[in-house]
């Protein structure tokens, strides 16, 4: 099994002021299955095309698109998937989902599906169990959340948010957040 981050997310502040977001593409291939995780903003469209095609990844191919939630940062490039079952939480915006997914789901042998609410209800991470990898979406947002035990800045329920951060951490040796590069712990 393998995970590779296609393209790196990004926040970007201005006075505490959030004035550009851009989530992390990552793709999880096991065997011949290809799951893509969230798909960014168009503005990174190219950037993930390139990064596909230097990775041998046949976007008609990939079989999965898993939204950890559908906001329009994690969710623009979907069209690049048109043969891809489209896999989000029924709490989020199910006009654009195939498939409802609920907490423990088994996607394939050792991906699994962790609903991890507070940013919105229907938050969810993806567990590559034998990687000890959770791609978190934003339910952790940086590796900055990480260091300083802050839930995500928009957050639907406070409580909720630090309980997934925490439901995270305690299974997690890699966090992939919804906009960086992976972070290995402990810090």
């Amino acid at each position: 099994m393998m995970i590779e981050i296609l393209v790196e997310g990004c926040l970007r502040k201005e006075n505490g002021i959030l004035r550009e977001a851009h989530s992390t593409v990552t793709a999880i291939i096991q065997d011949d299955l290809v799951i893509i995780v969230d798909t960014s903003s168009k503005e990174y469209r190219h950037r993930l095309l390139k990064n596909l095609e230097q990775k041998g990844i046949d976007r008609h191919r990939v079989d999965m698109v898993v939204l950890t939630h559908t906001h329009a940062d994690h969710i623009s490039n979907l069209d690049l998937f048109p043969q891809a079952k489209i896999l989000a939480h029924p709490l989020e915006n199910l006009a654009l989902v195939h498939c409802p997914v609920t907490d423990n789901e088994l996607l394939s042998a050792g991906i699994r599906i962790l609903h991890t609410p507070g940013h919105t209800a229907g938050s969810i991470s993806v567990y590559v169990e034998n990687e000890q990898c959770i791609i978190a979406g934003d339910a952790i947002p940086t590796a900055e959340n990480i260091s300083k035990n802050l839930p995500p800045g928009i957050c639907i329920n406070y409580e909720m948010a630090i309980a997934s951060m925490q439901k995270i951490l305690s299974q997690a040796k890699c966090v992939i957040p919804g906009h960086g590069k992976e972070v290995h712990l402990p810090l």
